[in-house]
């Protein structure tokens, strides 16, 4: 839909390619630039476009990838890996505050997310970790996971734009989330 938009808005003489766009997190797909299409010259119409979307940067998020796909029969989309982390962090507090209520839940998080704690990346292992009793800090597949005092994640985001060939390049990361005093 996106890219019909901006096919579209450059057809109709709205969008010259020159003005900045800004595109939301979904929009990040490799072939955003061919759907989208080439002027006349052969320029990538989405050439130039700014996008920000969750970073990734695990070193499990390879193993990841191929489990999503052998379960799923696809590539996981963008916050599928943002959603697992939600959920096994929610699990891991549970175990660890032998609750399942919210209050119970949400005061177990920071144990179980944040330093000090051996770092697990691997549910199994974590949950296995909290019911011995042993302080973890679970690593996501989106990268660490980790909680400010407010209960805000610190997460990264990828500032990316797509290059006059087409491809996504991602120009920086910005870090998002961090408390006034470091955390």
């Amino acid at each position: 839909m996106g890219s019909e938009i901006l096919k579209t808005a450059f057809e109709s003489g709205l969008w010259s390619g020159n003005t900045k766009v800004l595109l939301t997190a979904s929009m990040k797909t490799e072939n955003l630039a061919s759907r989208v299409g080439q002027s006349i010259d052969g320029r990538y119409i989405a050439s130039g476009v700014v996008g920000i979307a969750p970073a990734t940067s695990s070193p499990v998020m390879e193993a990841f990838r191929d489990n999503y796909k052998k379960r799923f029969n696809r590539a996981p989309n963008l916050y599928d890996p943002n959603t697992w982390d939600a959920a096994a962090v929610t699990i891991l507090a549970a175990e660890a505050a032998k609750a399942t209520s919210g209050t119970a839940i949400k005061g177990k998080i920071l144990e179980v997310a944040n330093p000090p704690g051996l770092e697990v990346s691997d549910i199994c292992r974590a949950l296995a970790l909290v019911r011995e009793g042993k302080a973890i800090n679970y690593q996501g597949v989106s990268g660490p996971v980790d909680f400010t005092k407010s209960g805000d994640v610190i997460g990264s985001y990828e500032v990316w734009t797509i290059d006059y060939t087409g491809k996504i390049k991602i120009d920086s990361t910005i870090q998002a989330g961090k408390d006034p005093a470091g955390k």
